[in-house]
């Protein structure tokens, strides 16, 4: 439950932080950029474009970050050790099999194989 915790903290701060962020670009956009009457007031787009959009994936990452931690679940130790038992079953089964199936069979395979 602590990793669920953490996820929880990082996926709501960055969701708090983009969203602040971009207010904050809107704010200075509306409030300060547009209304002093520049004739260059769209050079500032040079700057903010590529600033926001590097902001925006490393919020997007670490966001995605926190949705993982909280969506997953740690196994059990009972859970690993059924899981192992079952890997073991399955590599073994199947050796077992093909030896069965070639005892029972493969007279039949070794003489088409070889033209017998």
């Amino acid at each position: 439950m602590r990793g669920q915790k953490l996820g929880y903290l990082i996926f709501l701060a960055s969701v708090a932080i983009g969203i602040f962020y971009f207010a904050s670009l809107l704010l200075l956009l509306v409030y300060e950029i547009i209304p002093r009457g520049s004739m260059l007031w769209w050079t500032w787009w040079t700057l903010i474009v590529p600033v926001a959009i590097i902001v925006f994936l490393v919020l997007f990452f670490t966001t995605w970050v926190g949705w993982i931690m909280i969506k997953s679940s740690p196994k059990t130790i009972k859970q690993l050790m059924e899981d192992e038992i079952k890997d073991v079953n399955r590599k073994t089964l199947g050796r077992s099999e093909t030896l069965k199936f070639y005892l029972h069979h493969g007279h039949k395979y070794y003489r088409t194989f070889f033209h017998i």
